[in-house]
């Protein structure tokens, strides 16, 4: 066992939400071992210690929505509300992107959320030269493989191709893989289909662009709209292509493929009892706050998902439809559209619910014995005075508006991030 590293800072959160002063955590082979108050813990400890200071220690934030292969493309498409307008303008930059400005994005990205308290990547990742530096980066990471084939014909090449790619990823501790057929609109039934059994056979999650537009819906429903006419005009449909007649969430359904593995990316626009079919399927939704603001939609129906009991997480999208990666700032434009939000559920959606999502509820989104060592520090704009050692009780006032003062400040930094018992990121 390598020797075990004690952290300290003047503030814990538990996982059930109290906060512990004066605290520290002991971690080796990237497991936390032990949790508490610094005084009782020192004597048992024998190795390094790092001291963070007038800071406070969360869990690590995950980030569930990523596409960091288009970080280069950050300020270049103006915010706006026409879907469709937007594609037009993404997809040839993305296609006309060097390899290495893809490459030096993804780093660049990776170094962004390290340096915003981010432990854990979820990236969607379509272009093979994404791969790499993910996988070698001292982050904690999901590379969804995306996959874009209307065409039934050469669903079964698809498919295959997708298994070569799985793999040709090399094992990495800190890696796991899973499948991204990109949305009901631009994969084909029998790709869907294909998929899914890969996912089932390998035990893998499955992300989904899912009603992330009203134009998604005038297409599946109808074969109508501005993304009809975009796809008729560039020779997208097949030959023979008839909608299916069916909402997003009804048809990923029908075809099969909602169920907890499943993660539902956006779900801007679900009809009612749409989102009682995706708590029935236990599966997971992501909301992008920055990106939904970006595209300005439709007030998001977050608390019918929370009445329903769905397990919702955060993601940032990418920097084509959003100024940052950071969970903070996502964290705050949620708080602006839902202020009734406390401190407790702020973590939740970017901590444990992640990890929930990712099947991982039991090793990751909480600083507990025995789970990953996975650590945002975050450090108040101003010192919060001398710690008296005590732990104050979950949701004891004085603790949560602590807590949510610390969050919503933009003045709040984070001074550093630990990826499996290591430092990964220190402010200087």
């Amino acid at each position: 066992m390598a020797e075990p590293v004690m952290f300290r800072s003047r503030w814990m959160l538990q996982p059930d939400f109290s906060v512990t002063e004066d605290a520290a955590l002991i971690a080796a082979d990237g497991f936390i071992h032990a949790t508490g108050r610094f005084p009782h813990l020192q004597h048992t400890h024998t190795g390094p210690t790092i001291d963070f200071g007038d800071a406070w220690m969360l869990p690590g934030f995950i980030n569930t929505h990523t596409h960091l292969e288009l970080t280069g493309l950050r300020g270049k498409i103006p915010p706006t509300p026409h879907f469709t307008e937007w594609l037009t303008k993404l997809i040839p930059q993305r296609l006309l992107m060097p390899k290495q400005n893809i490459r030096d994005g993804v780093e660049q990205g990776i170094k962004e959320s390290l340096e915003a308290g981010t432990s854990c990547i979820v990236d969607i990742s379509s272009f093979e030269d994404s791969i790499a530096p993910l996988h070698h980066a001292t982050v904690r990471k999901w590379i969804f493989l995306e996959l874009i084939d209307l065409n039934p014909l050469t669903a079964h090449q698809t498919a295959g191709q997708c298994r070569l790619r799985l793999s040709q990823i090399s094992p990495h501790p800190l890696l796991r893989v899973g499948i991204s057929p990109h949305a009901p609109y631009s994969v084909s039934p029998e790709l869907f289909k294909a998929l899914n059994a890969l996912a089932h056979d390998h035990k893998l999650l499955m992300a989904v662009h899912c009603a992330e537009v009203r134009e998604e819906i005038d297409l599946l429903s109808h074969g109508t709209g501005p993304l009809f006419d975009l796809f008729s005009r560039v020779r997208f449909l097949p030959d023979g292509w008839t909608p299916p007649q069916l909402s997003p969430v009804h048809y990923l359904h029908s075809l099969g493929v909602l169920n907890s593995s499943t993660l539902l990316i956006h779900l801007n626009y679900p009809a009612s009892d749409e989102i009682d079919l995706v708590k029935q399927a236990q599966a997971s939704v992501v909301f992008c706050p920055g990106s939904h603001r970006f595209f300005s939609h439709d007030p998001y129906p977050l608390r019918e998902f929370l009445r329903a009991g769905i397990n919702v997480c955060l993601g940032t999208d990418s920097l084509a439809s959003n100024q940052s990666l950071s969970m903070l700032h996502e964290l705050r434009i949620l708080h602006d559209q839902f202020p009734e939000l406390r401190a407790p559920q702020l973590v939740q959606l970017c901590t444990w619910n992640a990890a929930k999502a990712l099947h991982c509820k039991d090793r990751l989104g909480m600083l507990r014995e025995g789970y990953q060592c996975d650590v945002t520090v975050l450090e108040p704009p101003s010192p919060s005075g001398t710690p008296v050692g005590r732990t104050s009780p979950s949701g004891s006032s004085e603790a949560s508006h602590q807590l949510e003062a610390l969050l919503l400040d933009p003045s709040t930094r984070c001074s550093a991030t630990v990826v499996a018992g290591e430092v990964a990121y220190r402010a200087p």
